[in-house]
């Protein structure tokens, strides 16, 4: 009985041994996905969301991810076309559980978000004309504006190592600058130090 739970209890200590050590190795990856803007005046459309990401472990559990991206989105409403370009960046505070080989991850942190907005809009009485505006045909304007904001991050996902040194990551994502988040999801390509 006593060497039943010794073996037990073995087992079980390097079961979790292996299941805490994480790679101690710094982490880059390339990514794209999907993103859906959002904004002040609610949802500013989906579209591709690509970028680059590294983390460098601080111990065994945490690690930091520093990451840069960009998404452009496009809507369409009642003949007026909104068009954005989202780029972002920021450091993030990760946990990881998991293995060398296969680890879970989840974290946030604090960052920056630059919007450069494009917005062409009609029905326009004739002879008037909204300031900061460039007439792009008669009673139809364009209207542009650009403006960098701080923003909280979080994100969530799986990386797992292919063979060796390179990693498949997938992802979910937050950005939080306004009333609503702009939320995605990433696939990416990594190498492991």
């Amino acid at each position: 009985m006593v060497a039943a739970m010794t073996r037990a209890c073995l087992l079980l200590f390097s079961s979790a041994a292996a299941m805490f050590s994480q790679p101690w190795r710094p982490e880059v990856f390339g990514y794209a996905g999907g993103l859906r803007a959002a904004g002040d005046e609610g949802w500013l459309g989906s579209g591709l969301l690509w970028g680059g990401d590294v983390i460098v472990p601080l111990s065994r559990r945490f690690g930091v991810g520093i990451y840069v991206g960009t998404a452009r989105t496009r809507r369409s409403l009642g003949g007026n076309d909104f068009r954005l370009r989202r780029t972002f960046g920021g450091s993030s505070l990760l946990g990881r559980w998991g293995n060398d080989r296969t680890y879970f991850f989840a974290g946030g942190g604090v960052g920056f978000e630059y919007s450069s907005a494009v917005s062409t809009a009609g029905n326009f009485l004739p002879g008037v004309r909204p300031p900061g505006a460039e007439e792009v045909s008669p009673g139809v304007f364009r209207f542009r504006s650009s403006e960098t904001k701080p923003s909280l991050a979080g994100r969530a996902g799986v990386v797992h190592a292919i063979r060796g040194s390179l990693l498949l990551r997938f992802d979910l994502l937050w950005s939080q600058q306004f009333a609503r988040p702009s939320i995605g999801g990433r696939v990416g390509i990594g190498y492991r130090f």
